[in-house]
């Protein structure tokens, strides 16, 4: 029925918003707490492996923090390309959807809320004004034009330029985990899964495979 479809797409957008809105949230305690979670275990390795287990988790920490820096700078780009775009396309209050724009894309794809706060905008500054085509295409057209463009710019070349180099990761990869992130965690799962792979890529460099050739070698 309408209503249990309606009720389906109110909870549904009921739940993305709780996911963004407790991002910060997550950001924060993260950041706070991974110095305590990385160093607690050290004490209860053995002596004789300390070292190069200290070493592998000093690269995953390294690889998490690249991550989340080149997110940031990604975010501010996108920032930026948002609102000179939609500010060009008549988008009321440009400037400030276009930064939310770049803040949600810190989670990959989450900016579609911005794109439909750009179109619904334009409505409405139009609304009783709609006359023809030409309203309908600058309503839905150049709104949806700007948020391709730079989604494209984030998939094609921010993303693999930035955070595969930081991580040293194809682009490939980074997409998988984050498709793969999403359908295990949604939100969270996306922000996380992209230095969950690096941290998994270090300890299959860096451990197992090395252990992997040696028994492969003497047997």
């Amino acid at each position: 029925t309408g209503f249990g479809v309606l009720s389906g797409v109110v909870g549904t957008a009921t739940s993305i918003a709780i996911g963004i809105g407790l991002f910060p949230v997550y950001v924060f305690f993260f950041s706070w707490k991974w110095p305590a979670v990385a160093a607690w275990p050290e004490p209860l390795i053995p002596l004789s492996c300390r070292a190069p287990v200290s070493e592998v988790v000093g690269k995953m920490d390294k690889a998490v923090g690249g991550y989340f820096r080149t997110r940031l700078l990604i975010a501010l780009i996108m920032g930026v390309m948002y609102a000179t775009g939609w500010g060009i396309a008549g988008v009321p209050y440009w400037l400030l959807v276009g930064m939310l724009g770049g803040l949600l894309g810190i989670i990959p794809y989450a900016a579609t809320f911005a794109w439909l706060a750009a179109m619904l905008l334009r409505f409405l500054e139009l609304e009783n004004g709609i006359s023809g085509v030409s309203d309908w295409l600058s309503i839905l057209l150049w709104p949806t034009l700007v948020y391709a463009i730079v989604q494209a710019s984030d998939d094609w070349l921010l993303t693999p330029w930035l955070q595969g180099r930081e991580l040293d990761m194809s682009f490939v990869t980074i997409m998988l985990a984050v498709l793969i992130g999403g359908a295990v965690a949604g939100l969270l799962g996306m922000l996380m899964a992209v230095p969950a792979a690096a941290c998994v890529r270090i300890f299959w460099a860096e451990i197992l495979r090395p252990k992997l050739m040696d028994y492969a070698e003497s047997h």
